[in-house]
């Protein structure tokens, strides 16, 4: 499942992710990897900020939630250029040695 998502070109990694987040039926831990997978190589994940309150009125300000990018951008990981370029340039030399 997640080994052929460095293969789908860059802009349908998160579709891919999504897909294989619906399909999943958590065996065994399964759904436990694919969120590690999907916070550190796809979405990233999101971390909550409490602003310290105001000195005058103490009124407790909003939480926010601030996006955190993954570790590993997909441009790092993903193989689906260098793969196309790699079966093309095979497939012409084989097509010109005929």
């Amino acid at each position: 499942m997640l080994d052929g998502l460095p293969f789908l070109p860059q802009d349908k990694v998160q579709a891919g992710m999504q897909y294989l987040k619906q399909r999943i039926a958590d065996p065994e831990g399964m759904e436990a990897l694919v969120d590690y997978f999907n916070a550190n190589y796809v979405t990233g994940t999101f971390r909550r900020e409490q602003p310290t309150p105001a000195q005058q009125d103490d009124a407790v300000p909003a939480l926010r939630l601030v996006k955190i990018p993954p570790r590993f951008d997909v441009p790092v990981w993903n193989v689906h250029h260098i793969f196309c370029i790699t079966c093309w340039s095979s497939s012409s030399f084989l097509l010109d040695r005929r």
